[in-house]
């Protein structure tokens, strides 16, 4: 990093100097186009001609000769200003300032520049999540599209071959056992052939980095690239086995320092050291253990965020369509201020549109089949609790997003969010959940049988339900920290991960910069969006926001129930805005998540109870007074915007989920304790009910009852409290925001921005 100053023109300091703290990490002109460049200081300057010239700034200058501090001003480079100003970039550096080298990186097996086992790293890296999500599956589609340009096979031949044809010979060797080798061996080939398929594709990732680094003509012979195949053929298929070990490559401390420069490493908090030390768990006896080869594709998709251009991976995943086919239409519309809820359908992306499609071919399906009375359990009455359980999610997404935050996030981004949550996140907490419950119970386990070694009566116990029974009620505090271990290890801390890596899993144009999105001009902002309003006032609207544009001015115009009318430069949204729109992002995949689980506690959880309709509509009511999955999402949203908007690199992933895994996890700890409780207190309530001849089921209902109203009493108040939090937050965030917007806006009025390179 070199230092620049001004050797020429000489500024009249009787008049406004324009070059006066104006040594900064880029340039920022008015139009919020970056200009890169290599040295951290860097004049800055207006953008046109016309404003140069303008009366109140009255400074035209042609050009300006900037020097390096430890050059004599002879040998200054001189700047041409009006060239500069007419392509907004700046005149390269001089020859005699190279820049610098890049950070020394690691190199691994393969030429891969990570570790097989960096999914575990860093937890906040978006490729990693998408690794863990679906086996992989997801992540390996769009790394083999991006490599090849291929597209997947259709869905319905992967369920039909991968699904399907092992379930029909399932239920063929129910009838015929003796078929039974059919099966395994049609489940072996189906294993064999995606290994084989994973590892033609980790080939052709080593030979496209092997290309990459050595010149086109490296590997211009066949036998040349049939002898590098060979070389780490034993790698890539233990890479991709469903389970089994890879050779360990992983960077120990003798490497840390390679990786000092990487941003991603910087801050680390309790929750990202103690995720390094989850990877450090992974390897046994010199090798990662490896699960679906989720590790191995996540490797292989950061390899290939490195391979190809970010302006060639703007696509969404499995439909694979790029944003520039949808995205202008979000754009013109936001811009438009169009209050149509049929406008923003018609603006839906492709993946959107399937989504949407599924869920109604789904509920059309089970009520087709809640007709047709083939399972009495399943009745239309059945059918209506499901769509109630859709319908809260779906009204409070109402407020939150349409009725509230219209503009602030597009329609299409809330579809994506809702079904990562639904989908991803609920099936990630499921898996994860079950890995910690068993370390849970092994600790539990290991304390009880501690208890009993203690208990002298209790070993004289012969039957070990009432061993469990005695011990229990002599040391309650054994189920209260048994409680405690599953509220906030296995259900708070999993869970609140869990919705966290859905918001994060999703990538969506409307949080991405204009830098990003290069396919936004102003030719893509004059796009036609369909309307529910007559052709001529569309395009008078349309025209009037185009004159507006070149004419300077900076109010967007806005228009509809729930919008939000506030001032933007151009066509960028303020930074409010953006914070707003994170919220209602992570609120979406809560409300997914949540509905999930709502469906799975009011129909799995009361499966045997007699009145079964009553009772699914009891707990569905009981799970829609606390919405305790949304309120942590909108929690964890304020860490998050804290973090990407206001800059603060200390709010790493452990403080951004700490707040929302207490408020979690000290809701279901009070439900769990106040129930376990009661159930202690009836237990040793039995025998002297059964001394006095009184009914134990009166007992029990009764007892049952009011255990159940502190608890509930209990969590309202626990809600009460995360959303007074979330309020106070919110409100001292959005003020944080607007200054820095107000701040940014004035300074860009002064014609110089002195906002820091993000």
């Amino acid at each position: 990093k070199h230092a620049f100053r001004v050797i020429e023109p000489k500024v009249n300091p009787s008049e406004a100097n324009p070059f006066k703290n104006s040594l900064y990490n880029g340039i920022r002109t008015k139009s919020e186009r970056f200009v890169d460049c290599s040295y951290s200081l860097i004049l800055i300057y207006p953008i046109t001609h016309k404003e140069l010239k303008s009366p109140e700034n009255d400074l035209h200058l042609p050009s300006v000769r900037i020097a390096g501090d430890d050059e004599p001003p002879e040998s200054a480079t001189v700047i041409d200003t009006t060239k500069m100003i007419a392509t907004t970039a700046v005149a390269t550096t001089p020859a005699a300032l190279p820049p610098p080298p890049p950070p020394r990186r690691h190199k691994y097996r393969g030429g891969f520049s990570t570790s097989i086992c960096s999914l575990f790293r860093d937890p906040t890296r978006r490729n990693d999540c998408c690794a863990l999500a679906c086996c992989g599956i997801l992540s390996s589609d769009r790394n083999r599209y991006l490599l090849t340009k291929e597209l997947p096979p259709p869905w319905y031949k992967r369920v039909g071959l991968n699904i399907g044809l092992p379930l029909f010979l399932l239920l063929v060797t129910y009838f015929e056992p003796t078929l039974s080798i059919l099966l395994w061996v049609t489940i072996i080939a189906l294993i064999s052939r995606a290994i084989l398929m994973r590892k033609w594709f980790r080939d052709e990732v080593i030979a496209r980095v092997y290309l990459e680094e050595h010149g086109e003509d490296s590997l211009a012979e066949f036998s040349a690239r049939e002898s590098l195949v060979r070389m780490y053929n034993c790698d890539t298929i233990c890479a991709h086995l469903t389970c089994g070990c890879y050779n360990n490559d992983g960077v120990f401390a003798a490497d840390y320092s390679d990786l000092e420069n990487d941003e991603n490493n910087e801050g680390r908090d309790m929750c990202s050291c103690m995720w390094r030390i989850f990877s450090e768990l992974c390897c046994c006896c010199g090798c990662w253990i490896q699960c679906c080869g989720m590790c191995a594709i996540g490797q292989e998709e950061r390899e290939m965020n490195a391979l190809v251009p970010k302006s060639e991976r703007l696509f969404d995943y499995i439909t694979f369509e790029p944003y520039e086919e949808y995205f202008p239409k979000i754009e013109q519309l936001r811009h438009m201020g169009n209050g149509s809820f049929f406008a923003h359908v018609r603006t839906l992306s492709q993946l959107s549109i399937k989504l949407l499609k599924g869920l109604g071919v789904i509920l059309g399906c089970l009520f087709v089949f809640a007709l047709t009375d083939i399972d009495a359990s399943f009745t239309v009455l059945n059918m209506l609790v499901l769509l109630a359980t859709f319908f809260q999610a779906f009204f409070i997404l109402y407020l939150v997003h349409w009725k509230w935050n219209r503009f602030d996030v597009s329609l299409d981004a809330v579809v994506k969010y809702f079904s990562c949550g639904f989908i991803l996140s609920i099936s990630l907490a499921l898996v994860f959940e079950m890995i910690v419950n068993i370390v849970v119970g092994l600790i539990a386990v290991i304390i009880f049988m501690m208890t009993v070694m203690s208990d002298a009566d209790a070993l004289s116990q012969t039957d070990p339900l009432e061993l469990g029974k005695r011990v229990l009620q002599n040391s309650s505090w054994v189920a209260v920290l048994y409680v405690f271990l599953e509220a906030f290890v296995v259900a708070a801390l999993t869970e609140e991960l869990c919705k966290y890596f859905g918001f994060w899993m999703v990538e969506h144009p409307d949080f991405m910069t204009r830098d990003e999105l290069c396919f936004l001009d102003p030719a893509h902002e004059e796009v036609q969006v369909p309307s529910n309003t007559d052709d001529d006032d569309d395009d008078d609207e349309r025209n009037n926001i185009v004159s507006n544009d070149s004419a300077g001015n900076n109010t967007i115009m806005s228009s509809g129930e729930g919008k939000n009318n506030e001032l933007e430069r151009g066509s960028e949204r303020s930074v409010d805005s953006i914070g707003k729109g994170i919220t209602v992002a992570m609120v979406a995949t809560g409300l997914g998540f949540a509905c999930c689980e709502n469906l799975g506690y009011v129909f799995a959880g009361q499966a045997g109870t007699t009145t079964k309709v009553g009772s699914e509509l009891c707990v569905l009511f009981a799970r829609s007074l606390f919405p305790i999955h949304p309120l942590c999402a909108a929690i964890q949203s304020i860490g998050v915007c804290r973090r990407d908007l206001e800059g603060d690199k200390s709010f790493q992933l452990g403080r951004i989920i700490f707040p929302a895994v207490l408020i979690h996890g000290f809701f279901d700890f009070v439900l769990m304790v106040i129930a376990v409780l009661g159930e202690l207190e009836t237990m040793e309530n039995e025998k002297e009910n059964a001394d006095a001849n009184v009914s134990s089921d009166n007992v029990s209902e009764c007892a049952s009852l009011l255990s159940q109203a502190p608890s509930l009493f209990v969590g309202f108040v626990f809600v009460i409290i995360g959303a007074v939090f979330y309020v106070t937050q919110s409100r001292a965030q959005t003020a944080r925001l607007k200054a820095q917007e107000i701040a940014k806006q004035s300074i860009m009025d002064g014609g110089i921005a002195l906002m820091p390179l993000t």
